[in-house]
């Protein structure tokens, strides 16, 4: 009769059949264990499932949205920013069926180079009629130079609107700053005004910060800072 290879020599009993069996060791001893699904059909995880199926929907709905971000999002390291949108999305979907944008507030697109330590200023957005206006505090030092190449930068506001769960539905509107050179930033504030999306429409607010070496843009994606700042509530999917 075979031995376990311990201190103790247990002995192994005879399987029963190797096909059908496995050997489990436990401090208490071995003993010969009915493979899963051999008894009867092994059940599938209820949870894995449903996750699966959700991420099936939650996946197509960030490609789209990512895909309209694109000219915004060719200077970052986006790292797995597709899975990590789905993500954000799949608790609120698992609990009613909805994309619902505002589990997307505060997302950064660049995790291994925070925005909030990019960029040092406060911000804030006001709605005034069907104008959204972004106010950031302007002052020297306000945005933090990576290093001593950059020289300027600029902000971005970014409207993303529309039913990313449906085929082109998606809609963008930007706004863009002027140039404030590093270091060298008189006090004031910088406003940015976009018209608002329609009533009935799903939005996304993004603010980005993109930096310049000279007459280039930055070459490192660590000069540049891109996060949802405000969203509108979910919709129902269909």
């Amino acid at each position: 009769m075979a031995k376990l290879k311990n201190n103790r020599h247990e002995l192994i009993p005879p399987c029963p059949d190797p096909a059908l069996y496995i050997l489990v060791k436990t401090r208490e001893g071995v003993y010969w264990r009915r493979k899963r699904g051999t008894v009867k059909k092994a059940r599938v995880n209820n949870v894995l499932a449903a996750n699966n199926a959700a991420h099936k929907i939650l996946m197509p709905v960030a490609s789209r949205i990512l895909k309209q971000l694109e000219p915004f999002t060719r200077q970052l390291d986006k790292g797995r920013i597709t899975i990590r949108l789905a993500s954000a999305l799949l608790k609120s979907f698992l609990e009613k069926p909805r994309v619902n944008y505002s589990v997307l507030k505060d997302l950064v697109f660049q995790p291994a180079y925070p925005f909030d330590r990019l960029l040092l200023t406060s911000y804030e957005v006001k709605t005034e009629g069907k104008q959204l206006h972004l106010h950031i505090d302007i002052y020297k030092g306000c945005v933090k130079a990576q290093n001593k190449l950059v020289t300027d930068y600029y902000f971005e506001l970014i409207l993303l609107y529309g039913k990313a769960w449906k085929e082109n539905s998606l809609r963008i509107r930007y706004a863009e700053s002027g140039l404030y050179s590093y270091g060298k930033e008189k006090p004031g504030v910088c406003t940015l005004s976009l018209a608002t999306a329609a009533a009935h429409e799903p939005w996304l607010l993004l603010l980005k910060l993109n930096s310049l070496e000279g007459k280039e843009m930055a070459a490192h994606p660590k000069h540049y800072g891109m996060k949802v700042i405000l969203t509108s509530a979910g919709n129902k999917v269909g």
